[in-house]
């Protein structure tokens, strides 16, 4: 396992002035819609190693990381999607895990849970028309037991596809990814993004680098989304992922 996560944070430091991002890449806005995780909880330095901001390096793109900490689908849909820009060309939505606590505590239903999720995917396509849109499914415990992660995979299409998260049991390992079951650490987040890249590579054959070359490093994204609103205390159902 030390070999692997060793080897993981190496493939993410390589960088090459070889040839740039294909057109469909280079100059492209990558935004990220979710929760903590997608926001970089628990990290020393989200703004440097949550996965948003490993996968726009790795691609050579701008990036967006609209996480706040405790939102639910319900959340992302009223406080994420009205600020993702017309211009974005990729974008996750990464929720569930805090959608299926409040499942499981009664406070949100499934068939709202499902409802709202559907308009969250509509309200991404309809903010950035043009834009690549990717489904990820929870790699926690929480979501699988509550059939969230079930439900997001039923979801996928030709127009919003799936990168199953889910799949990558190395994201169960506590000790090594995941030291309170539900937040990635520094590995756990190299991993998400290298699994997100896979999943891009694997959809678009032709249009992204393949991962064993890598793109031009952008420079360090100079607006985490540090002005974000509302505060966290405006989520309904505050939860800790």
């Amino acid at each position: 396992m030390t070999i692997g996560v060793a080897a993981l944070a190496l493939s993410m430091s390589v960088i090459a002035a070889a040839s740039p991002p294909t057109s469909a890449v280079a100059g492209g806005l990558y935004v990220a819609i979710g929760d903590s995780i997608t926001f970089g909880y628990g990290l020393g330095a989200p703004g440097r190693d949550a996965f948003p901001y490993l996968v726009a390096q790795r691609l050579g793109v701008r990036v967006l990381d609209l996480g706040i900490s405790g939102v639910d689908a319900r959340g992302a849909l009223a406080f994420e999607t009205p600020r993702v820009p017309r211009s974005a060309t990729i974008i996750t939505i990464f929720v569930g895990t805090n959608d299926a606590d409040r499942i499981r505590r009664g406070t949100f239903t499934d068939a709202q849970f499902r409802s709202t999720y559907r308009d969250l995917i509509a309200a991404a396509h309809a903010a950035a028309p043009f834009a690549q849109i990717y489904l990820l499914t929870p790699s926690t415990m929480l979501a699988d037991r509550w059939g969230v992660t079930d439900f997001i995979r039923s979801q996928a299409s030709a127009s919003a596809r799936l990168i199953d998260l889910d799949r990558d049991r190395r994201l169960h390992l506590r000790a090594s990814y995941q030291p309170d079951f539900i937040h990635p650490n520094v590995a756990g987040q190299r991993q998400i993004a290298w699994d997100v890249i896979d999943g891009l590579r694997r959809w678009n054959r032709n249009e992204f680098a393949p991962l064993g070359q890598a793109v031009m490093r952008l420079p360090t994204p100079s607006a985490r989304h540090e002005e974000r609103t509302p505060s966290e205390s405006q989520i309904p159902h505050k939860h800790s992922s």
